[in-house]
């Protein structure tokens, strides 16, 4: 019986793990849920320093309006690596001091109009942005197409 049980918890965490559920039995129940979302680009941005800003489309209504959400990904990128991102709903551009300049994304780019890539990001994380206006955190899945390069 020991081992079977065994065999089930290390189950139920792979399971959580390639699913991104949460673990049965993790404690106090502070295990994040991950939701992977797609983005699709609306084929603009703007380079600044080390940060790229992106406009983009959710496949997800992160502030309930029932509608999916625009706003702006700012990713952070070390070279052509992603280091961290953010995605704030309803955000724009030309909200921003100084205006950056926007840049049209060739139809090559990942970054071109109608381009879509996913992330992941903790349901917790978009409960709390929607209540403070602040960006979401994510995380950008491996094998997308590069929008640092």
């Amino acid at each position: 019986m020991l081992i079977s049980t065994a065999a089930l918890l290390s189950t139920g965490a792979a399971f959580a793990q390639n699913d991104m559920a949460p673990v049965i039995g993790a404690g106090d129940g502070a295990a994040p849920v991950m939701k992977t979302v797609a983005f699709t680009a609306l084929g603009s941005y703007a380079s600044d320093g080390d940060e790229r800003l992106i406009e983009v489309q959710a496949d997800a209504d992160t502030d309930s309006d029932g509608a999916k959400d625009k706003g702006l990904l700012r990713v952070s990128c070390n070279g052509g690596d992603i280091v961290s991102g953010g995605f704030q709903a309803g955000a724009t551009t030309a909200a921003i001091s100084p205006k950056p300049k926007m840049v049209k994304a060739p139809a090559a780019s990942a970054l071109a109009a109608g381009k879509s890539f996913k992330v992941k990001w903790n349901l917790r994380d978009v409960t709390a942005a929607s209540q403070t206006g602040a960006a979401v955190p994510l995380t950008v899945a491996s094998g997308q197409p590069d929008i640092c390069a």
